[in-house]
């Protein structure tokens, strides 16, 4: 017979009161994981830069590797943050913000000179390679090994060369933006379950707006909605 008038369980959860869970079913936790602010922000940081290190995750958030490595514990324990080893490196990325298929390719895109690299010819389709070496910091060899991988073209314009996105980074944004609305939904549903209320808007600036309310608190935070539109990292 269904409870009438007794606290539902995300109040009981979060006023710490244990919910028994139905035969079979995992125990419940008596903790919401991103109610914690800092938690929150590494989850933010993890969905935006997905297949990043524990170290980049750091840097990026502001928070001390330790501190870093508790949170991700806590993420990952919960099941909002998965995890896949690569060349000796443990890498994280959000549950369902991309596919496994993907893993790859986003790990190589990772480092931040191969991401400024992308971004400088999204933003800039046909920049020769001496203007896309100054504005994005790489190297030849980085944009050699992009080009490779099919996230860039490069065409020969007389003494110069052009790069341009490749079919590979075309062909996996195609993809993710039909993906969006579903991503979105997964995103909004996983706030939900940790007790926080969301608000979403898409601002159109290739990222999703999500106020989400904590108590009396409330914050603005930032989605990727595409992991691999690079023109707005």
């Amino acid at each position: 017979m269904k409870e009438r008038g007794g606290l539902g369980p995300a109040l009981r959860r979060r006023l710490g009161i244990l919910v028994v869970p139905a035969a079979g079913a995992r125990p419940a936790r008596t903790e919401s994981l991103l109610m914690n602010p800092t938690r929150l922000k590494v989850f933010q940081a993890v969905y935006n830069l997905p297949c990043s290190n524990m170290r980049g995750l750091s840097r990026k958030v502001g928070v001390a590797p330790p501190s870093m490595r508790w949170h991700l514990g806590k993420l990952a324990e919960g099941g909002l943050v998965r995890t896949t080893d690569q060349d000796g490196r443990r890498l994280f990325y959000a549950s369902g913000a991309i596919e496994d298929e993907d893993v790859g390719i986003l790990t190589f895109l990772a480092p931040k000179n191969r991401r400024e690299a992308v971004r400088a010819v999204c933003q800039d389709p046909g920049v020769t390679q001496s203007r896309l070496l100054r504005a994005s910091g790489c190297n030849g060899h980085t944009v050699r090994a992009l080009a490779a991988r099919g996230i860039l073209q490069v065409v020969r314009d007389g003494r110069h060369k052009r790069y341009y996105p490749g079919e590979e980074l075309a062909r996996r944004m195609r993809e993710y933006e039909g993906r969006a609305p579903r991503s979105r939904q997964l995103l909004l549903s996983a706030l939900a379950r940790e007790g926080i209320q969301p608000e979403s808007s898409d601002p159109g600036r290739g990222f999703w707006e999500i106020r989400v309310r904590a108590g009396d608190s409330a914050e603005t935070l930032r989605f990727r909605r595409n992991p691999f539109d690079l023109s707005r990292w």
